[in-house]
């Protein structure tokens, strides 16, 4: 199969250079303006209705939407000519349609074609080759944040070069965030408000007679022209006019017909929609003077990396990587500021290389937050714009320098705290800065972020073959963590997640392409590394889990949709000890929260009834009740729970360790939580306890005499069922004792 599909290389390539070439002839015979606006609009059609990204998979959608930042690559790398008049091109401009679907199509089955033949070349494995075909499908995605973050991205990256932009074209960094703001606005929602607008027109008709109506209609005839052009014509892409920037500015960034000669060359696949596009490098084309911009994504995606060329090519002196790598780390910091309230960030931080500070080692960010330290790298660099067609082993190199680099660096500070009661953290003079107490850290998390936005692979880094890490870091874009910051409003939760995070990267058959189907799993599975886990399967592809977000964050930058948030299905009990540990100042509180929101739904609806119970039971007989749950496997509850309330004499903590302790022999279990919940009359928290003891703790000498406790108890409880119950125990049922095994095999063995 593998032979005969590179035999067919060849064949299948000359027959898209020919639709290539044929595309080519009938797009140059157009009008520019004309046939880019058609193309736009077409997009903007086949998208109306969903909110999804997920609801647009299929080549089909693909072609539409990649249609006009191919046409306009091929009108800026064909010198101008002027078009024949055609009277009414619409037959042409389908054509064209027809042909880019076409294209796409081919271009697809390309991918398995060279697939088999590098195979057959390289002689390497099924999976790299897997990961060539899929890193040349992720080049063509677009669409790398969501609208509403996009000016937060900018102002995070732009504001540090305003002198140079100020210097080199007369403009300040806030009027160009300002500018893009308004040509996003333009490009999405600018040509729905006319529609909205005639709709509320046509509305306010309805109640008028037939005279009034044609009078009213004569007299806003200007007006209808008017939201008639702003819905269908050009008015909305003249990038002048919306952004009110400088021609200077604009020119830098814009390409005028044929003045990109390189993308149609003498190359293998020259032309081709699928490698590094004009219209990536500089998003607007000149046309008669004036600068347009048809293109969303190639404008949002691409427009910071196409103002630093623009910079560069002006003032080859400007260090651009510096000043941004101090803005990245910034932004970055502030995002983990606001994730994370109260927590010390140490920027810039440096450390001794085999205990001699001779040589230094040096790191981002640190984050500490109560018991955890998060161990941040930044990678500001630019992702290789190569097509992986053209080049995989650049692209390789590229993905191992913002992926595998710094997950390495994370794991030598990481191996360097670890190693000391007090690390200490120097400047670059290697004068101290900061001591932190290991001794007092209980987790430690290790995250490497990423300027530009590489989503497919590292939101599963730790399963490409080519990334050689053996840390447990996560790799994840800017943006990606400025919508975390977002999500949560609390810091308890999102430390939950990342824990979650962190663990999926131990299941080696949960393989997501997007970080944010992360979010989406945990809000769907909660211990989301654990519902996959079980899977029968070598490969699992999570698709969709997203989807939800994506309609969430699309109608957040339209409030008028009023967005409902997706979160996780959580009793108001557990809502609120999460928000009493978040106003808390308990040095174990993230342990704590981590643990009671590790409880499935069932669980947690388990216990809050239980607590509910176990309250109205304790007021009105005046006696303790403990709530206790037990299991052998790692995914079991082992814990027993004390409620406390105004009126009842809560037990010692003597008695409390050695029911914990009598519990655990009786059980043999190897560790056990206790669980005090403090209540008032009304139920509000007053205070939450928790304390895990493992079996190591339990006294020696006291061992038989707990033993025994532990018996009497499950004989206690054992007979207070029966009582309660009146009726005979199912074999198969658990074992009333509490010990976790069935009736069987338990009390109901004698």
């Amino acid at each position: 199969m593998t032979d005969k599909l590179a035999e067919e290389e060849p064949k299948l390539k000359s027959e898209i250079d020919e639709l290539i070439k044929t595309i080519c002839d009938k797009v140059l015979k157009c009008n520019p303006l004309q046939l880019l606006n058609y193309s736009q609009i077409m997009f903007q059609a086949s998208i109306m209705g969903t909110s999804s990204e997920f609801q647009l998979l299929g080549l089909e959608n693909m072609a539409v939407a990649r249609a006009t930042e191919y046409i306009q690559s091929i009108f800026v790398s064909h010198e101008k000519k002027t078009p024949d008049a055609i009277d009414d091109p619409t037959e042409l401009f389908f054509d064209i349609s027809k042909n880019i679907e076409e294209l796409y199509q081919l271009i697809h089955q390309y991918y398995l074609v060279i697939g088999a033949k590098y195979k057959k070349e390289h002689i390497v494995d099924d999976t790299l080759i897997s990961e060539l075909i899929e890193a040349q499908m992720a080049y063509s995605v677009r669409g790398q944040r969501y609208q509403i973050f996009e000016l937060d991205y900018y102002r995070g990256l732009l504001n540090a070069h305003d002198d140079a932009f100020q210097k080199l074209f007369s403009i300040s960094a806030n009027e160009i965030i300002e500018g893009i703001g308004k040509l996003q606005y333009a490009l999405t929602q600018g040509r729905i408000d006319p529609v909205n607008e005639f709709k509320r027109m046509f509305e306010s008709l309805e109640d008028l007679d037939e005279n009034d109506a044609i009078r009213i209609i004569e007299e806003q005839r200007e007006k209808e022209q008017e939201l008639i052009s702003k819905s269908l014509g050009i008015e909305l892409n003249d990038v002048c006019s919306i952004t009110g920037w400088n021609k200077e500015f604009i020119e830098a960034l814009s390409y005028g017909l044929g003045d990109c000669s390189g993308y149609f060359n003498d190359s293998d696949y020259s032309g081709w929609p699928i490698v590094d596009l004009p219209v990536q490098k500089r998003p607007f084309i000149k046309i008669d003077g004036n600068y347009y911009c048809f293109d969303y994504y190639s404008f949002s995606d691409n427009f910071y990396r196409a103002i630093q060329k623009a910079v560069s090519s002006r003032d080859s002196g400007y260090n651009w990587s510096e000043v941004q790598q101090n803005a990245s780390e910034t932004m970055a910091a502030d995002v983990f500021q606001k994730l994370l309230p109260g927590c010390i960030v140490y920027k810039n931080n440096f450390y001794p290389r085999s205990n001699s500070l001779k040589q230094l080692c040096e790191n981002d960010l640190i984050v500490h937050y109560y018991d955890v330290l998060i161990i941040v790298e930044i990678k500001a660099g630019s992702f290789v714009f190569t097509s992986p067609l053209l080049d995989f082993d650049q692209h390789i190199k590229s993905y191992k320098s913002l992926i595998e680099n710094p997950e390495n660096q994370c794991q030598r500070t990481y191996d360097y705290l670890l190693s000391k009661k007090d690390a200490s953290l120097y400047n670059e003079d290697k004068s101290k800065k900061a001591i932190i107490d290991m001794s007092a850290v209980t987790d430690v998390y290790m995250i490497s972020v990423t300027i530009d936005n590489i989503n497919t692979f590292a939101a599963r880094a730790e399963k490409i073959s080519f990334i050689n890490s053996n840390c447990r870091a996560i790799s994840i874009a800017i943006d990606d963590l400025m919508i975390y910051q977002d999500y949560f409003e609390s810091p308890l939760y999102f430390l939950h997640f990342l824990k979650n995070r962190r663990e999926a990267a131990t299941v080696n058959n949960l393989v997501p392409t997007d970080e944010l189907d992360h979010l989406g799993m945990y809000l769907n599975h909660n211990c989301y590394y654990m519902y996959f886990n079980d899977a029968q399967t070598d490969r699992i592809n999570p698709i969709g889990y997203r989807e939800d977000l994506d309609i969430y964050y699309n109608r957040k930058y339209h409030p008028q949709l009023s967005p409902i948030k997706p979160v996780q299905e959580i009793p108001d009990l557990f809502k609120n000890m999460i928000s009493f540990l978040n106003g808390s100042s308990k040095d174990n509180k993230i342990r704590i929260s981590n643990y009671l929101l590790d409880f499935s739904k069932e669980a947690k609806e388990s216990f809050s009834s239980q607590v509910e119970q176990v309250f109205e039971h304790q007021k009105s007989t005046k006696r303790i009740r403990t709530i206790t749950t037990t299991g052998k496997g790692k995914a079991d509850l082992r814990y027993s729970c004390f409620v406390s309330q105004p009126g009842i004499n809560m037990v010692s903590d003597k008695e409390k360790k050695d029911y914990i302790w009598s519990n655990m022999l009786w059980n043999n279990e190897e560790d056990r939580a206790l669980i005090i919940l403090e209540l008032d009359d009304n139920k509000n928290i007053l205070d939450i306890q928790t304390t895990f003891f493992g079996n190591n703790d339990i006294p020696i000498e006291r061992r038989d005499e707990l033993l025994l406790q532990g018996k009497q108890r499950a004989e206690e409880r054992l007979k207070r069922y029966i009582a309660e119950h009146g009726k005979k125990i199912g074999r198969n049922e658990p074992c009333p004792c509490g010990s976790g095994k069935k009736y069987k095999k338990c009390c109901g063995s004698n």
